[in-house]
């Protein structure tokens, strides 16, 4: 018979789209050994690319029996294991017969021996007993073994491992899979921890936007649903670019037999929805598993709406509002963590504020639940919020991905001597402008007219410094560089790029010169230089205030010669760096969480268990120097991790004491207990930098992924 389109698969083959590499790594896998463990962001798809795996094996009929499983929470070992034989029977012999409806029909296990091929009866014949005479779990678990010995050759695909904690189920697989020759796929939550792990792994991040908007594009055209591409990247956006609402809002518009044409349509769809099942009654289901108990869950639901609203909680108010035992409150935190509610460090709980989907059902159902109002009202307030909203979230990302990078920029700056009438436009105006582009470029190498820029050792976005700016600038649009002046004095950067139709005007210029100059005061900047650039450049009046507060002023035109001048893209073909932020108190072993969370960025890059051992303990020797040698009057401790294609790059400030000026520990006994200093660091990794600070230490400690 003809095999369909779909066996476990939601989609078609030809409707899944973005995930490639991933899926070529999957298959790749069927012909090795042994576990490969895959680390999956919520919602991002891993089950339905573990299905595909599944659907490719079957529709190739390559001799590789695919064989899928999902593991369920609270779901007893012994139980777990007889229903892993009834599907591993059923599915081979689905495979066997070429009959996939045999899959969804789940016959009685023993009508199957009969069923199946001759050269397949004898294995599920003795599945079949392990059934019926109570196995231990590890007989049941391998059932595929039993099969290879016969010819089957399996590949096992595990889905929702971490719903087997760290349980006697997930001890067995283990045992059973790791370093043999059936080769198995375990995939489970990326914050989860399994007891033990495989050196394999694969990671399985949300799309980036590009590829959600082609995902989104393939669900509408198999549904036959109108998608036009200012509603594809609003959903894309709003949605957080995963699969699974992608998918529901597509299948939600389906149904209605809707179009998803114009932003009313989606927000439309949408709020429905965060009443409905593709996203409301999802997220009930979840909290409802984690919770086990309905007066719990609404507990639980209020508890994430305080910490939304506060930013952050202390992990014993959880407990002491929800009234259950520190053991309890561990246990239910670390799950939400696991999903990605919330984040827990140094004790404290954090809310997921980025996350729009999360934030909006939490509004809803708050209003619905609390507020009074009918639900009509409720949902037509919602409505109109959404919809409201549209257009400014397209505006602010149309805005940041025409931003010309003035971080990227800034962090390029070493020391170089560049053209002046590169980035003065004073000197532009005279001497290029208006000139042609060969001209221009012939000036810009042959002047003996030089600036010197500084050395930048790290950047940031203004408002992360100074939040003021954030309310009047879009986040990308300003920037503030650290670094060190060409005589080797500490200086800071602070650039704004900001629109003008024309020429920039006196009053323009001089209400950005203000805000930043407002930023340095803030921040206590001793020295620290302007820079200012919008499209057209600067009128006379705007020159000469540039020129009075020893600012820089820049056009477009200029910032595409600098470019040049320093070898970088004419244009930004990639995003800054992912970073992620924590900070911790000095003291109470708090190194101990720096290290958890290094741990978990740096499985993330791929880096072996040796590496991840020793930019853990780098970082702890880092820590405890930092709290036992800096006289911080904050006692914090600030660290940056940042993860790059082919590095992990760690920073590692506090405020006190800078490095230099340091006095020798009086005891070198005591000394040598905590604290051994750079020295180990250095050789705990690859390179390790001292960066330049007006108050305390900042140390860069880098290790690269060989």
């Amino acid at each position: 018979m003809n095999t369909p389109e779909k066996i476990f698969g939601t989609v078609s083959a030809d409707a899944f789209v973005g995930r490639g590499p991933e899926l070529a790594r999957l298959i790749a896998h069927a012909s090795d050994s042994g576990v490969l463990d895959c680390h999956a962001a919520p919602d991002a798809g891993s089950s339905e690319l573990l299905r595909q795996v599944y659907d490719h094996f079957y529709r190739t009929a390559s001799g590789i029996v695919p064989f899928y499983f999902s593991l369920r929470r609270g779901e007893a070992a012994a139980d777990a294991g007889r229903r892993w034989v009834r599907e591993f029977v059923t599915q081979a012999a689905a495979f066997d017969r070429r009959i996939p409806d045999l899959i969804a029909a789940k016959p009685e296990i023993r009508s199957l021996v009969e069923f199946v091929s001759d050269h397949h009866r004898s294995w599920v014949e003795a599945a079949v007993s392990l059934i019926e005479s109570d196995a231990p779990i590890e007989s049941l678990l391998a059932v595929p073994f039993r099969a290879a010995a016969n010819g089957v050759k399996s590949f096992v695909l595990i889905d929702e491992f971490e719903c087997a904690g760290d349980g006697e189920l997930a001890e067995a697989l283990r045992r059973t899979f790791a370093d043999s020759d059936v080769p198995s796929v375990f995939c489970f939550a990326r914050r989860f921890r399994p007891a033990k792990s495989s050196a394999a792994r694969l990671h399985i991040d949300l799309h980036p936007r590009e590829d959600a908007g082609e995902l989104i594009g393939s669900y509408a055209r198999e549904r036959h649903v109108s998608l036009s591409d200012e509603t594809r990247d609003l959903a894309v956006l709003q949605l957080g670019g995963r699969p699974v609402y992608l998918k529901g809002i597509v299948d939600a518009a389906a149904a209605r037999d809707a179009s998803l044409s114009s932003f009313a349509n989606f927000a439309a769809i949408y709020t429905d929805e965060l009443f409905g099942i593709s996203i409301g009654r999802k997220i009930d289901r979840e909290l409802d598993g984690i919770a086990g108990d309905p007066e719990l869950e609404k507990e639980i639901f209020d508890e994430l709406c305080l910490t939304h609203d506060n930013g952050s909680a202390h992990k014993t108010e959880w407990q002491m509002r929800l009234g259950i035992t520190a053991a309890e409150c561990d246990a239910l935190l670390s799950l939400l963590h696991e999903r990605e509610f919330i984040t827990r460090a140094s004790g404290r709980v954090f809310f997921a504020v980025s996350d729009k989907v999360l934030v909006d059902y939490l509004h809803a159902r708050r209003e619905l639940e609390t507020s009074g109002k009918t639900r009509a009202r409720v949902v037509a307030e919602t409505l109109s919020e959404n919809f409201g909203r549209s257009q400014k979230l397209l505006a602010r990302v149309y805005r940041r991905d025409a931003a010309i990078g003035l971080r990227e920029i800034l962090t390029t700056f070493a020391g170089q001597r560049v053209a002046a009438v590169s980035i003065d436009f004073a000197k532009f105006d005279v001497e290029l402008k208006g000139r042609a582009d060969d001209e221009q470029l012939a000036k810009v190498a042959a002047t003996p007219d030089r600036v010197s820029l500084p050395t930048i050792f790290f950047s940031v976005n203004a408002a992360d410094i100074y939040p003021s700016i954030g309310r009047v600038a879009d986040v990308e649009r300003t920037a503030i560089a650290f670094g060190a002046s060409e005589t080797g004095d500490a200086v800071a950067w602070l650039a704004a790029e900001f629109d003008s139709k024309f020429a920039a005007s006196l009053d323009l210029t001089e209400y950005w010169l203000d805000r930043l100059e407002m930023a340095a005061l803030a921040s206590e900047f001793k020295n620290y230089r302007l820079w200012l650039v919008t499209r057209e450049g600067f009128d006379e009046a705007a020159i000469q205030a540039l020129a009075e507060r020893n600012a820089l002023g820049s056009s477009y035109r200029q910032i595409e010669l600098l470019r040049m001048e320093m070898g970088l893209s004419e244009r930004r073909t990639e995003v800054l760096p992912e970073q992620f932020e924590i900070t911790i108190p000095m003291g109470a072993d708090s190194e101990i969480v720096a290290a958890s969370f290094a741990e978990d960025v740096a499985e993330r890059l791929g880096f072996s268990h040796r590496a991840i051992n020793q930019i853990k303990t780098a970082l702890v020797e880092a820590c405890i120097n930092a709290s036992e040698h800096s006289l911080s009057p904050e006692r914090k401790i600030h660290l940056t991790f940042t993860p790059l294609r082919d590095r992990l790059e760690i920073t590692v400030r506090n405020r006190g004491l800078r490095l230099k000026d340091r006095q020798p520990a009086g005891d070198a006994k005591e000394g040598q207990r905590r604290g051994w200093g750079l020295e180990l660091i250095a050789k705990l990794s690859d390179s390790v930098e001292i960066l330049p600070t007006d108050d305390g230490t900042a140390i860069k400690i880098t290790k690269l992924l060989s």
